[in-house]
């Protein structure tokens, strides 16, 4: 049976500002919450908040490696105009997560006496809260699986900007719920049925946004054995990436306050939120490259993969180690202004830290992206392996001796030897030179950040109030952007790419009218 597919993707520049801006804006939003939340409720009651979300999204790796999946067959299938094979492989997807929401959902509520009494270990008073935290958290995210299955549909039709939206939809009517609790009826349990309340929503939206780009697709949960089996096919390696991954930003967390005391867990889960939005931020930046990379790969255009790589590792590495050199230098007082003196005194060294250990992986971040393009899930998880290892070693060997410093030099010293290694199998893998990276992708803009690193080491004694350090960040972007234009990280190709990207944006946000494949690759 033919089924009617709008083919309706945006250009690679469009999806890559837009799968930025799906993470860049819910960041800004928390910036703005977490400071309210934690006078609101304390260090206790974030504490466990914090705690409970991390538990139950360590099995996110199931949908992770399923829609990552997902993703690239169905970005193939729309390429090659498989109709029945785009529709095997949604409608196998969803009932994948539908089974995995009732498990969960199922497990949480079974196990929840345990998790709180035997991990969470909160004070009597905030048990039954804490309880119900857990339980609220577990459907929440099971609801969020199942979002994600549409999520992914989108990403794969390469309309980045529609998924983009939805987050932004989801983050803003989250934040604003987040606010207004937390001013006037400040309970770990509101917070908690406040996001399940979003999550459906959220689910909604994306159910809606399915129809408009998929009109005849059922969406009834369906298994089909040949889907099933090439979903898992991908998944199998994914999934065991997602596993470390999800350990790497969840359980250290958990891990943190188990060792170190739920009440001092805020000292580091806020500066690694803080520095991890290096990492995600390059991830997000660079996931079209996925959908990109495969079309490439099997057409066998090689020297465009390569092109493609190296120029999107020079701004990927120029935007990243800006982003380390201000959070180094500009720790202190940005921890200050954002939540107090006290804070800061005990949160900006590992700041720093932290901020140097996500600067490398957001250094690797193209080649993460393009080594899934290329169907290698397996090198990439490996390569957690080790991220996992360094960060959660650091924090069970240093930590107990050294502090929450000890997290941060553990997650050093596993990301650089992570991120080395995987620039080279990118090398070996597209037939480059050894050394290719570096000297044609990383050594102008690392060049670029130690002239910068001059800079904020000059003007860091003069950020002490908020106006000051606001404009000795401005001054700082405005130097890393001449920097950048001077050394050639951005090139005239870069820039006219952005000036297209642009043109092509306005028009189609202001007219409402859809965009075709363009040719800035």
């Amino acid at each position: 049976m033919a089924i009617n597919i709008k083919r309706t993707a945006v250009s690679l520049p469009i999806n890559a500002v837009s799968s930025l801006m799906r993470w860049l804006v819910p960041s800004i939003i928390s910036f703005i919450v977490i400071p309210l939340l934690v006078h609101k409720l304390g260090g206790e009651r974030y504490g466990i908040l914090t705690m409970a979300s991390s538990m139950v999204s360590l099995v996110g790796f199931v949908g992770v490696g399923f829609n990552d999946a997902l993703i690239k067959f169905l970005s193939q299938a729309l390429s090659l105009d498989d109709q029945d094979a785009c529709e095997r492989l949604i409608r196998s997807n969803l009932f994948l997560f539908v089974i995995a929401f009732c498990t969960i959902t199922f497990l949480v509520v079974g196990l929840s006496p345990w998790l709180v009494e035997s991990v969470i270990s909160p004070t009597p008073e905030l048990y039954w809260a804490t309880r119900w935290v857990v339980i609220i958290s577990g459907i929440t995210f099971g609801l969020s699986l199942v979002a994600g299955t549409f999520a992914a549909t989108l990403a794969a039709a390469e309309r980045y900007d529609l998924q983009a939206a939805m987050t932004i939809i989801f983050a803003a009517v989250s934040g604003v719920g987040w606010i207004v609790i937390a001013l006037f009826f400040p309970s770990i349990v509101l917070l908690s049925l406040w996001g399940l309340i979003s999550a459906i929503l959220n689910l909604g939206l994306m159910v809606f946004m399915f129809r408009r780009i998929f009109p005849a697709i059922s969406i009834v949960p369906c298994p089909f054995r040949d889907a099933l089996k090439q979903l898992s096919g991908f998944s199998a390696y994914r999934i065991l990436d997602a596993v470390f991954a999800l350990a790497f930003y969840r359980f250290d967390r958990v891990l943190i306050g188990m060792i170190a005391g739920v009440e001092n867990l805020m000292y580091y889960s806020i500066p690694a939120t803080v520095s991890q939005m290096l990492g995600h931020g390059s991830n997000s930046l660079t996931m079209p490259l996925i959908p990109n990379v495969s079309a490439l790969q099997a057409n066998k255009k090689w020297d465009e993969i390569k092109a493609l790589y190296l120029r999107a590792v020079r701004l990927v590495a120029w935007l990243a180690l800006t982003g380390v050199v201000i959070l180094v230098f500009l720790a202190d007082p940005f921890l200050k202004i954002w939540l107090g003196e006290t804070f800061a005194n005990r949160a900006s060294t590992v700041l720093q830290w932290l901020a140097a250990g996500w600067g490398l992986i957001a250094l690797g971040a193209v080649a993460t992206n393009i080594v899934y393009g290329l169907g290698r899930a397996e090198v990439n998880a490996a390569l957690r392996s080790v991220q996992t290892l360094g960060g959660l070693g650091g924090i069970m060997l240093f930590v107990p001796t050294y502090g929450l410093i000890g997290a941060g030099w553990g997650l050093v010293i596993g990301n650089a030897i992570s991120t080395l290694f995987l620039l080279i199998y990118v090398e070996w893998s597209l037939h480059m030179r050894l050394g290719t990276t570096l000297v044609s992708g990383l050594l102008q803009p690392i060049v670029t950040g130690f002239m910068l690193s001059i800079a904020a080491r000059a003007l860091e004694p003069f950020a002490d109030d908020i106006v000051s350090t606001a404009m000795i960040l401005g001054a700082l972007v405005i130097l890393s952007a001449v920097l950048a234009i001077v050394l050639k990280v951005l090139g005239v190709r870069e820039l006219a790419v952005v000036k297209r990207m642009l043109i092509k944006i306005l028009p189609h946000k202001l007219s409402g009218k859809e965009c075709t494949n363009g040719d800035d690759q």
